[in-house]
């Protein structure tokens, strides 16, 4: 008798346990799988939301600078941009011009013009270095050979680092066609770069802007301002592609940045994804279901009882 009761509590207890065993194993693996889906798709739902943002933030870029870029190459073709180095008399028609632009356009710093023979005229006045000559320098030489509007990378005010500028170049001809010099600006975009530092992906990403010179002119943390990308791998990517995603680790956290750059301006944007956040969110996922399927195997474990 003692021993048929034996053989049934082990029978039991046998029974329990595959009944415990069917319940686990799909619960683990339904976790396991909730885990993975939930973690690829809150990935490629910030993936998105970045390319939206950089969809938004070179929209809004472009729109800007077009503006000043239209209006550079409009105040090239001034009579008096043209005149005011072979013929004085039309210097004062020429500084009021750069009065009247700077009016209108009070983002700009200044407006100057660099001829072929070295004469430099500027608005506002400033002190130049003894021999200056314009000929030398990016804007002039940029435009002249590209016979074109360029803009140069962008770079931080001498006076006050907080202020970021840009210059815009454009060739000036005399009347007849022949090159004469290089008209060209000084643009603060200090809110543009605002606008950009402002742009936040989910909890923890951003946006950062690099120049033609694949500095950054705007990021999240000031210490990189001026500098080039401090990771290796990444440096490489941006400065090899105009576009993609590229997973990276930085201060010991994994990130995904996708690129697009500004074909117009030579800028870069990087839209940054940190990957914290979805770890956060997937283990939220995770823990929820972990407490729903500890309920449920308790509850099972006591029917079997």
């Amino acid at each position: 008798m003692k021993e048929n009761v034996m053989k049934m509590r082990s029978l039991r207890t046998k029974l329990i346990l595959a009944f415990v065993l069917v319940i686990t194993i799909p619960i683990v693996l339904l976790s396991f799988v909730a885990y993975r889906t939930t973690s690829n798709s809150f990935e490629e739902m910030l993936v998105q939301s970045s390319l939206v943002q950089s969809s938004l933030v070179s929209e809004s870029i472009n729109h800007y600078m077009s503006i000043y870029g239209r209006a550079t190459s409009l105040l090239s073709n001034n009579i008096n941009v043209k005149m005011a180095r072979s013929a004085t008399s039309y210097r004062t028609g020429l500084f009021q011009s750069f009065e009247d632009f700077i009016k209108e356009y009070d983002e700009v710093k200044n407006v100057y013009v660099g001829y072929e023979d070295t004469t430099f005229l500027i608005y506002p006045s400033v002190t130049l270095p003894a021999g200056y000559d314009p000929r030398d320098r990016l804007w002039y030489t940029d435009a002249k050979s590209k016979n074109e509007l360029i803009w140069t990378a962008p770079y931080q005010d001498a006076s006050d680092a907080a202020i970021t500028v840009v210059s815009a170049g454009a060739p000036v001809t005399t009347p007849s066609g022949a090159f004469e010099g290089v008209l060209a600006l000084d643009l603060d975009i200090t809110k543009l770069a605002d606008m950009a530092n402002d742009v936040q992906i989910g909890k923890y990403g951003y946006v950062a802007l690099l120049g033609q010179d694949n500095k950054f002119f705007t990021h999240p943390d000031a210490a990189l301002i001026g500098e080039e990308i401090p990771v290796e791998g990444l440096k490489g990517f941006v400065e090899g592609n105009t576009s993609g995603q590229y997973r990276y680790t930085y201060n010991g956290l994994q990130r995904t940045a996708i690129l697009t750059t500004l074909e117009d301006l030579g800028w870069k944007i990087l839209a940054v994804v940190d990957e914290r956040e979805i770890q956060e969110e997937s283990n939220a996922m995770l823990r929820t279901i972990l407490f729903i399927a500890s309920v449920l195997l308790v509850l099972a474990i006591g029917a079997a009882f």
